[in-house]
């Protein structure tokens, strides 16, 4: 940073006319170095600025060292826009001391390297500019403050661009005729083992520096200095950067792969073969969402079969977690809500905290401040001011930042134009917030809605039927939360999260363990931090919320040199959700059936259904049970043999609903015509006229309502009849018998108009 400072000082006091453009690696050293900058090269505010020192400084006016915050990223390769920019906290500013130059040579040695042919022109017969105009670029600022780079240049002055990567091959900036290339850029490192990501400042590629080199003199004479050797570029550098299909994780990919019946992704000639290792983390990926089945990977081969809803969400344009989270909210009917939420996730955090910066003009005043007086004005990036934002809801991040999308979206009244433009902005300068972010977060927001107007029509809502949005969205009441954060977690399964019991974490770490989380996923097997900007983080642990779902987790690097992992995008969600939710999951374990509560006969499913104890995650965590089939829970491989339940306990307790009108609501009547109280049929004491009804269920394999139709229909219509007179009171035969019959013919003539029926279809 400071050799880049001074060999940009040098050219501008020292060389001719021309702009010069400095590549560096982030939000936080552009700020940096163009309040340094101002400061440096326009003398003749020096003193004025000196005198107001204590707005000058401020947070942007610090050491390297004292950067150090926490990263706020997409990192799932899930982001509708290219990463030109990380403006990500972290280790931003590491020690020149820790530095990884080599090669590293004084100021004055720095390899210069022309552009073209011809020599720059002579200082003498130019002049000298007089002032500097200083302007950042990087991708979260405004349309209006990239395209300053773009305007004419006043008489006098000499453009300075401090950049990222951005305006390495994106963009031309005219009158560029010095290029100062650091050889650094930020670079997200993926690691499909833990399914942590990080950015990490690297060299860059021989391929990025010639591009770098080629900004200088596109349309005039210029020089590229590069801040490192030459022996640093011919021996250390790549040729090239790597593919990014080797930087990124491949869920989407596999995905849309197998959704054309490509069965073994690992298999497949790729121009550049991703590693087996990622293929693996994207298919596990997809079979904790429910994407993929794994049952039958050993006999079918490949590695994994495609599911019906993995099929509906690889027709939906969007990252498969997200995929997921709108058909669920689609099916539950809110998915106006789910779109504003998945918009907001597809980018980084709309909310500027305490102590975060923005780039003010050459005048050093905001637009909102336009009309201060010149003597109130300062040359240098000011920091803002802020109280901790308002923007903070009870269940979790995205819940908040869909509450200021939605705020926003009513700020511009959907006017149109300027004037929404404008309304907008000044929104978001009153409210703390990005206004960068939040027009990209809106137009993602409207893509979305046009997208569900044709893939989602039959869904409820504006945005289904309509494709677009409302500016006047009433906040989700109470149950449509409870959907909206059920819809997060669906698509988030293999990134829930649960506050780690005391004593369950070995070791020393760099934070409280009180307030650590364990993931699910054994591919993590770190405690978990949450982010200290959540809007549910609090420092008293007893007020964490107990179990989590996060979007992504971030690698940060504190002072002291270890690492943590953060959870971003944190959502509280509710244990007995999951056994629901990660139906068809491979982080579903099904156990053993429950006495307690007793068995139930569901209408809706035709079954016995039963309680049975439930597992989720990697780790075998006990959650509240859930209801299954009785047949299914006594069958499974592994299921104990207990004192509760008999292996035909299904059609025990089939034969008792049948008796009390439960399964067939016709035979209601017939329990008063019983000798008997159903109730002894599933009780352990040996009765003959129990063991002859449940032996005939139990041979004709009959514990639903459809089986015992079809069994009727097709194959004896006096099934069960001959048991029946010993159920029976003496002087209720006749009429049981009528009830009988007459229950059995309806049941026969309506099985045979639905096979009738579907056979024509």
């Amino acid at each position: 940073m400071e050799v880049a400072l001074r060999k940009v000082t040098k050219i501008h006091r020292k060389l001719p006319q021309g702009g010069i453009l400095i590549f560096l690696t982030g939000k936080q050293e552009i700020i940096w170095m163009v309040n340094r900058l101002r400061r440096a090269l326009n003398p003749k505010r020096k003193g004025r600025a000196r005198a107001d020192t204590t707005i000058c400084t401020g947070a942007a006016d610090v050491s390297p060292a004292q950067h150090d915050a926490t990263i706020d990223v997409r990192t799932d390769g899930q982001i509708p826009r290219d990463l030109d920019d990380d403006e990500f906290d972290g280790d931003l500013f590491r020690s020149e001391a820790t530095d990884d130059y080599d090669d590293e040579v004084e100021d004055d040695d720095i390899l210069i390297e022309d552009n073209v042919t011809n020599d720059a022109s002579d200082p003498e017969s130019d002049g000298m500019p007089s002032g500097a105009l200083v302007l950042p670029l990087y991708s979260l600022l405004s349309a209006d403050e990239q395209a300053k780079v773009f305007a004419p240049v006043p008489d006098g002055q000499r453009l300075i661009v401090i950049s990222t990567n951005i305006a390495e091959t994106s963009i031309t900036i005219p009158g560029i005729t010095y290029v100062v290339d650091t050889g650094r850029h930020k670079c997200r490192n993926f690691n499909a083992a833990t399914g942590i990501a990080s950015f990490d400042i690297m060299w860059i590629s021989k391929a990025a520096a010639d591009q770098r080199a080629g900004r200088a003199g596109r349309t005039g004479p210029g020089h590229c200095y590069r801040l490192y050797s030459s022996s640093m570029y011919s021996r250390h550098m790549d040729d090239f950067a790597l593919p990014e299909v080797l930087t990124r994780p491949l869920e989407d990919v596999v995905l849309s792969m197998k959704a054309m019946n490509i069965s073994n992704v690992a298999k497949f000639p790729f121009p550049t073969p991703p590693k087996k290792s990622q293929v693996d983390a994207a298919v596990k990926l997809l079979a904790d969402i429910g994407c993929v089945e794994l049952s039958n990977v050993e006999v079918d081969g490949g590695d994994g079969q495609v599911t019906r809803l993995g099929r509906a969400v690889a027709k939906l344009p969007l990252g498969v977690r997200y995929g997921k989270i709108l058909l669920v909210a689609a099916q539950a009917g809110v998915l106006d809500y789910a779109i504003a939420m998945v918009a907001t996730l597809s980018e980084q955090s709309p909310f500027l905290h305490n102590g975060q910066t923005n780039i003010t003009d050459e005048k050093g005043v905001n637009d909102s401040d336009s009309d201060s007086s010149d003597e109130d004005n300062e040359t240098c990036v000011q920091p803002v001011k802020r109280k901790k934002h308002h923007w903070t809801h009870k269940n979790g991040d995205v819940f908040a930042a869909m509450l200021a999308l939605g705020a926003y979206t009513f700020a511009g009244r959907g006017a149109g134009g300027a004037s929404e433009k404008a309304a907008c902005k000044r929104f978001c300068e009153e409210n703390a917030l990005n206004s960068a972010v939040m027009e990209r977060i809106q137009k993602m927001r409207i893509h979305l809605a046009r997208l569900s107007k044709i893939r989602l029509s039959i869904a409820e809502g504006v945005a289904a039927k309509t494709g677009g949005i409302v500016s006047s969205m009433p906040p989700p009441n109470k149950l449509q939360e409870r959907l909206l954060a059920q819809s997060i977690a669906s698509g988030l399964l293999d990134n829930v999260a649960m506050l780690a019991p005391l004593g369950s974490i070995p070791g020393e770490h760099p934070f409280s363990l009180r307030s650590a989380y364990l993931s699910c996923s054994l591919s993590s097997k770190e405690p978990l931090c949450m982010d200290r900007n959540s809007v549910v983080y609090s420092r008293d642990s007893r007020r964490l919320p107990q179990w989590v779902c996060f979007d992504t987790l971030i690698r940060k690097t504190l002072k002291d040199g270890t690492s943590v992992a953060v959870m971003k995008n944190v959502t509280p969600i509710d244990a007995s959700w999951l056994g629901s939710l990660a139906g068809g999951s491979r982080l579903l374990s099904i156990g053993d059936p429950l006495p307690s509560p007793v068995p139930v006969y569901d209408t809706e499913k035709d079954a016995v259904m039963c309680s049975v104890t439930t597992k989720f995650g990697d780790n075998g965590w006990e959650i509240p049970s859930i209801k299954a089939e009785l047949f299914d829970a006594l069958q499974a491989p592994g299921v104990k043999q207990s004192s509760h339940f008999l292996v035909d306990d299904s059609f025990r307790w089939f034969a008792r609903f049948l008796f009390e009108g439960k399964v067939l609501p016709e035979l209601a009547a017939l329990e008063d015509m019983l000798n008997d109280n159903p109730t002894i049929i599933t009780r352990r004491t040996p009765i003959s006229k129990v063991a002859l009804l449940v032996s005939a269920l139990s041979g004709a394999g009959i514990d639903s309502a459809a089986a015992l139709r079809k069994h009727w229909a097709e194959i004896d219509n006096k099934f069960l009849f001959k048991h029946l007179k010993s159920w029976v009171k003496a002087e209720r035969v006749a009429d049981a018998k009528t009830l009988w019959v007459e229950t059995v013919k309806q049941h026969v003539k309506v099985w045979n108009s639905r096979v009738i029926k579907s056979g024509s279809s």
